[in-house]
C-alpha cells in the first residue's frame, strides 16, 4: 500500500529517469539526417483513443481498475494528449486569478479531487525483444502513477515537465497493459499556481522508444558565435550509458565503442570530431566533451534564424570509418544516431543593452500560457507555428 504520495511535497517522483533533452533515436545517420522522428524504428506512439474512468477522489480508485487485466464498469474511450476537462466527463475546468480553487491547507489538496485511470494495450515491435524501452510522457497535470501488466512502476509530479520511465523489466512479447492514475490536484498545485486555467489529465504526447544496452543518454550542445572571426562555437557534452542487466563486462562494457557528431549545413557536411570510450574506465554515465570551431558560419537571429543540423552517432568501435553515411558497411557499426538542429548566436548584455551578435535587440512579448479554447493545454506544433506568426505582425519594425 502506497502513502499519499501526492500529499509529501519532499516527493517528487519515484523511478523516473534523469531529464534528458529527449531527442528520439535513430537506426542509421542516414535516417537521422532526415530527422522525422516519427518515422524511426525505435519509437512507437501511443497517442489516441485510451479507455478512461473518472472518480471523485483517488481513495475511490479501486485497486482492479489499475491491476486486472478485465476493465470495472464505468469506462469509456477518452483521446489522449487532451485534458479530460475538455472531454465531457462532467469535471470542468476552473479559472481563478488570486485565490487557489480549493482550501488553502498547503500541502493538502482537496479531499474531493478527481482521478482519472487511463488504460490501453501496446503490441511490442519483434524488433524491439531483448532491447531497452521506456515509455515518455511529455506532460501531465498535475499528478500520476504508471503501472505496466498490473505492477507499480513509478509516479511524477512537474506539470510542465517531461517524465520518462525505463519499463524494460516490466514488458513481455506481445501485446502489454498500460494504466495510468492521474490527480488533478496534488502539493504540486500550491507551487504550479498561476493566473491561467485549471485543466487536469495527459495533455502532452506520449510515446515508447527503444535503445539497445550500450545507448546515447544525453546530448547537450552549446552554440556560440564570434562575429570577428565569423565562426560557430560548438561544445558538446554526450552522456552514453549501458544497461547494468546486460551481458556487458562488470565495471564497463566489453568492448570500445565511439562517439562521433557531425554537422550539416542542408547536406553538405561543415564539421566532424569522434571520440573513443575505453571500456577500461567505462562506467554508466560517462560524458564525452567534442569541441568544434567552423569558420565562415552563418549566425542565427530573428531576422535571419539560419539552423544546422547535427548528428551524433554511437558505433561498436572507437575508428572514425570515412565511408559514405548509407553504406552497408559503414551502417553495420552504427548503434543509434540522435539528430538536434542548432543555431550560432553570441548573447551579452553590454551598456544595459542586451545584444545579440553585437547588435541591440528590442523584446516585444506577452505573458503565455499553452491553452487552446477547445483543447485546454494541449497544443500542436501548427497552433504553435500561427502563434508565432501572428506576434511576428505586430513586432515593432
Amino acid at each position: 500500500m502506497l502513502p499519499n504520495l501526492w500529499e509529501i511535497p519532499e516527493a517528487t517522483e519515484i523511478n523516473r529517469l534523469p531529464m534528458t533533452s529527449c531527442l528520439v533515436p535513430f537506426p542509421s545517420r542516414a535516417a537521422a539526417l532526415r530527422g522525422d522522428r516519427n518515422r524511426s524504428e525505435f519509437l512507437l506512439r501511443l497517442d489516441g483513443s485510451w479507455r478512461f474512468c473518472l472518480y471523485k477522489s483517488p481513495d475511490a480508485v479501486p485497486e482492479s481498475a489499475l491491476v486486472d487485466a478485465s476493465e470495472p464498469e464505468g469506462f469509456r474511450d477518452i483521446e489522449v494528449p487532451a485534458n479530460w476537462t475538455l472531454q465531457d466527463t462532467g469535471d470542468l475546468p476552473i479559472y481563478t486569478n488570486v485565490q487557489m480553487p480549493f482550501e488553502n491547507r498547503p500541502p493538502l489538496p482537496p479531499d474531493e479531487n478527481p482521478t482519472g485511470v487511463y488504460r490501453t494495450e501496446i503490441d511490442m515491435p519483434a524488433s524491439w525483444h531483448e532491447r531497452r524501452i521506456v515509455i515518455h510522457f511529455g506532460g501531465v497535470e498535475s499528478y500520476f502513477e504508471l503501472y505496466v501488466e498490473g505492477l507499480f512502476v513509478g509516479m511524477a509530479k512537474d506539470s510542465r515537465l517531461p517524465s520518462e520511465f525505463d519499463i524494460t523489466r516490466y514488458l513481455h512479447p506481445g501485446r502489454n497493459r498500460l494504466a495510468v492514475k492521474v490527480l488533478r490536484f496534488s502539493d504540486s498545485s500550491y507551487v504550479e499556481d498561476q493566473d491561467h486555467w485549471w485543466m487536469a489529465g495527459i495533455y502532452r504526447e506520449v510515446y515508447l522508444y527503444s535503445t539497445a544496452d550500450a545507448r546515447i543518454d544525453d546530448v547537450f550542445a552549446r552554440a556560440d558565435f564570434d562575429s570577428t572571426r565569423r565562426a560557430g562555437i560548438l561544445d558538446l557534452d554526450v552522456t552514453f550509458a549501458f544497461a547494468l542487466q546486460s551481458n556487458l563486462n562488470y565495471g564497463g562494457p566489453g568492448q570500445g565503442y565511439a562517439i562521433h557528431a557531425q554537422l550539416y549545413d542542408g547536406r553538405a557536411e561543415k564539421w566532424r570530431a569522434s571520440a573513443f570510450i575505453d571500456p577500461s574506465f567505462c562506467a554508466n554515465g560517462y560524458e564525452t566533451k567534442l569541441h568544434g570551431e567552423i569558420l565562415g558560419a552563418n549566425s542565427w537571429s530573428s531576422e535571419d534564424p539560419n539552423l544546422y543540423q547535427l548528428l551524433v552517432t554511437l558505433t561498436e568501435s572507437g575508428v572514425a570509418r570515412e565511408a559514405d553515411a548509407g553504406s552497408a558497411e559503414e551502417a553495420a557499426k552504427v548503434i543509434e544516431s540522435r539528430s538536434v538542429r542548432v543555431g550560432f548566436r553570441h548573447i551579452e548584455v553590454h551598456d544595459r543593452q542586451l545584444l545579440i551578435n553585437g547588435k541591440a535587440v528590442l523584446i516585444c512579448g506577452a505573458n503565455r500560457h499553452e491553452h487552446h479554447p477547445l483543447h485546454g493545454k494541449r497544443v500542436d506544433r501548427e497552433l504553435m507555428i500561427r502563434d508565432i506568426a501572428l506576434s511576428q505582425r505586430g513586432r515593432v519594425v
